[in-house]
């Protein structure tokens, strides 16, 4: 099946942002990376399963990096998340289109969504973030 774009928009910090639509499933795509795929995250998905027990009891989470929310999105879906997760972006495209396309948007409440704007000392260029 071919994705289906349903939103393109440029940003100034990370290039041309893409919102997909790709076997059932939300991606955030620029030029350079693929920012977000729901729980189709197989690198991430090993990760939280190597740290599966400990999840259970945990009050709060910090994400660096929103993208579409695909790390919130799998702690809320498969480990019942329903405490704060802050998540760290500093793109404000991004956090546009996360608002728009999360897939959970029942639970996008507990997301507390920082750093909107890039942090004084960050050099800030198109397609690239540096510190």
């Amino acid at each position: 099946m071919t994705p289906i774009t349903l939103e393109k928009v440029g940003s100034a910090v990370s290039g041309e942002l893409q919102v997909l639509m790709d076997s059932g499933r939300m991606m955030l795509n620029s030029p350079a990376a693929t920012y977000s795929c729901e729980d189709r995250y197989t690198s991430l998905q090993k990760a939280l399963k190597a740290i599966d027990a400990r999840l259970f009891g945990v009050q709060h989470a910090l994400v660096l990096g929103l993208g579409l929310g695909s790390v919130p999105y799998m702690l809320q879906k498969h480990y019942a998340a329903g405490y704060p997760i802050d998540c760290v972006e500093v793109d404000p495209e991004v956090i546009r289109l996360a608002h728009t396309h999360y897939p959970f948007p029942e639970k996008l409440a507990l997301l507390r969504i920082l750093g909107q704007m890039p942090l004084p000392g960050w050099q800030v260029k198109p397609g690239n973030t540096t510190w």
